[in-house]
């Protein structure tokens, strides 16, 4: 589901009840007015529904601390494991293990060496200050070789909500402790995955191994 389909009402101008801050990327950028950003302080009844959120994403963070736990151990293991298979100088190649049940790749080891890069745009200024007298053939040259592209419009796109866990009550800190969630983490993972993916599924695919994990865990 986009948000298109969630038939919220956008509404025509800011409600005069909120208060909202304008910000600019500097101090001197919000005071000729130039805003980067607006922030919007919600309090009492207004603000539950984002309590409510922040506490299925708290949930979800610590399930999915624990999983990248476990598959970074699971990835040391399988690193090894097809390190072993290869003597040292395959190493310059990318290494397949092709099994019945998993085809596993090792990509290839970095040598160590040098790097070099060229400042082009910084070459270009100096050698304008250098020879003045070439600065019109530098600009030509500059719009020669400058492409110019149309962007289209993109909705607005969630950023990772950050949950304030230092400001909650001791009971709320409580029910997000790993003591507290472990013995319900199966019961409410599906239903706090799903609910999360609904909303949000144009985000950067951060729960795209969550539910396979959690489908094998209930099953278990």
């Amino acid at each position: 589901m986009n948000i298109n389909e969630l038939n919220i009402k956008r509404p025509f101008k800011r409600d005069p009840d909120l208060a909202y801050d304008d910000e600019g990327k500097t101090k001197k950028d919000t005071a000729a007015g130039i805003i980067d950003k607006v922030t919007v302080y919600l309090t009492g009844k207004k603000s539950e529904v984002y309590t409510k959120l922040s506490k299925r994403y708290a949930e979800i963070d610590e399930i999915e601390k624990k999983i990248n736990k476990e598959k970074a151990e699971l990835n040391t293991q399988l690193t090894g494991e097809i390190e072993a298979l290869f003597p040292t100088s395959d190493d310059i190649h990318t290494r397949i293990v092709d099994t019945v049940s998993l085809v596993a790749k090792l990509a290839k080891a970095e040598q160590a060496g040098t790097i070099s890069s060229f400042n082009a745009n910084g070459f270009i200024d100096e050698l304008a200050d250098m020879f003045p007298e070439l600065n019109d053939a530098m600009d030509q040259l500059r719009s020669k070789y400058t492409v110019i592209k149309n962007v289209a419009a993109k909705k607005s796109k969630l950023l990772k909500p950050k949950v304030k866990l230092d400001k909650a009550t001791d009971a709320e800190k409580s029910a997000f402790t790993e003591s507290a969630i472990g013995d319900k983490v199966m019961s409410y993972a599906r239903n706090a995955y799903n609910y999360i993916d609904e909303l949000f599924t144009q985000w950067d695919g951060k729960f795209n191994n969550l539910q396979s994990r959690v489908d094998t865990a209930i099953a278990a």
